[in-house]
Formats: C-alpha cells, sequence, structure tokens
C-alpha cells in the first residue's frame, strides 16, 4: 500500500535522518530491451499479409463438390509494394473453374497441370500503403470429399523499397 514500516529508537532532542532510494535502472532496462524488441520486430516482419481461406460452395453426395478459395494480401506498411506475384497450388483432388466476377482479378498466365497439382499466377503492379486486395477463384472437386482435408500455401514474391521479398499464406484446414 506505499507504506514503509520500521523501528528507531531515538533520544530526546537527538535528530535521525532517513533516506530511501528507489533503483530505476531495472525498469530502464526493461523498457530499453522492449522498445529494441519492438523495432527490431516491426522492422523484419513481412510487409505483405497474405492469408488463405476457403468457403464450401456446393456438397454432393454427402461431401465437398465446389469450393470458392479466397487470397486476402494485405499492405501493411507505409510503403507501396511493387511487382506482386500470388502462385498458388491447385490440390490435384480438385481442378480450377474458369470464372470472371465483377472486379475480380484476373490470372496472369494460364494454369499450368504438374503432379503436385495446378499451379495459378497472378500479378499486381502496384499495392498502395495500408490497401487490401481479395483474389478469389472457384474449386470444382473431382470426387466428392468425405472428410478435411488441407489446402497448400500460397507464396507471394514482392518488391518493397527495390528489395525483393516473399511471404507465405497460412494452411487452411478444411473441417466437414
Amino acid at each position: 500500500n506505499g507504506a514503509y514500516i520500521f523501528e528507531a529508537s531515538i533520544n530526546i532532542k537527538e535528530k535521525k535522518d532517513f533516506t530511501i532510494t528507489t533503483n530505476y535502472w531495472p525498469l530502464f532496462i526493461t523498457l530499453l530491451l522492449a522498445t529494441l524488441f519492438l523495432i527490431t520486430y516491426y522492422s523484419f516482419r513481412s510487409p505483405l499479409l497474405l492469408k488463405k481461406n476457403a468457403r464450401i460452395i456446393s456438397t454432393k453426395e454427402g461431401g465437398i463438390s465446389e469450393m470458392k478459395i479466397l487470397l486476402t494480401l494485405k499492405n501493411r506498411s507505409l510503403h507501396h509494394i511493387k511487382n506482386v506475384r500470388v502462385i498458388d497450388v491447385v490440390p490435384s483432388v480438385g481442378e480450377y473453374v474458369k470464372h470472371t466476377d465483377p472486379g475480380s482479378i484476373s490470372l496472369s498466365k494460364e494454369p499450368s497441370t504438374g503432379k503436385i497439382g495446378t499451379l495459378l499466377n497472378w500479378t499486381l503492379q502496384d499495392l498502395e500503403p495500408k490497401s487490401e486486395v481479395i483474389i478469389t477463384y472457384k474449386l470444382k472437386m473431382k470426387y466428392s470429399i468425405l472428410e478435411g482435408f488441407s489446402l497448400p500455401v500460397a507464396v507471394a514474391k514482392f518488391e518493397t523499397r527495390d528489395i525483393e521479398r516473399s511471404t507465405k499464406s497460412n494452411i487452411h484446414e478444411i473441417i466437414f
């Protein structure tokens, strides 16, 4: 409660001085370390946030037959991000459905199919500071998926302050 209790014997007309000192060095060192940690964290984290999400559009025979994938790109820095290339893989259990929603971003290259699935590429020339872009596409399953599965990570390569960097999205778990 902020009170100090102590005992001292004092004779009549005797005078005693008490000095209370507070050491602020531990507080100063803690604040300094916290500030250094925050500066280091914000200087090394990716300025581009890439989040992958999925919504089940339709079901067939008790399983997932069609999904909509959303890739959200957010520039969380105060600087422009240039030459953003987003690469996503459609797993081999599904196939990319070509569609054009109003305002949607179209693929920059034709989809290419490989062993792991279909590779999709989008290119954005410039992403304004603090802006957000959502890329959507549809995925049709080759057969009904009765249980959950994981969508692979998407990758974004970009330039910021003339340095080429990359970031990965989350692994999205589909639970059905």
